[in-house]
C-alpha cells in the first residue's frame, strides 16, 4: 500500500510505482484533506489575540463558550 499526502501545483500526477505493484489491479482514490493544520493553528491563534483585550479573567475560568466563538469563527 502506498500513501502520500501532496500539494499538487498543476492538474497533473505522475505515480511512480514500486515493482511488486506493476501488473496488478490497483485502485486510486484521490480526495482533499482537512486544511494544512498548521493554516488552522494560524487562524485559531489570531483569533485568540484579537479578542484577547475584550477577554475578562475570573478566578474561576470556564474556557468552553470561549473555545467554541474561535472554533465558530474559524468556520
Amino acid at each position: 500500500m502506498l500513501r502520500e499526502i501532496i500539494n499538487p501545483k498543476t492538474n497533473q500526477i505522475v505515480i511512480t510505482l514500486p515493482p511488486e505493484l506493476v501488473n496488478q489491479e490497483l485502485e486510486l482514490l484521490i480526495f482533499p484533506t482537512e486544511r494544512n493544520k498548521k493554516d488552522n493553528t494560524k487562524k485559531l491563534m489570531e483569533c485568540f489575540f484579537k479578542n484577547a483585550e475584550t477577554i475578562g479573567v475570573e478566578d474561576s475560568i470556564n474556557i468552553n463558550d470561549l473555545m467554541n466563538e474561535m472554533n465558530d469563527a474559524l468556520s
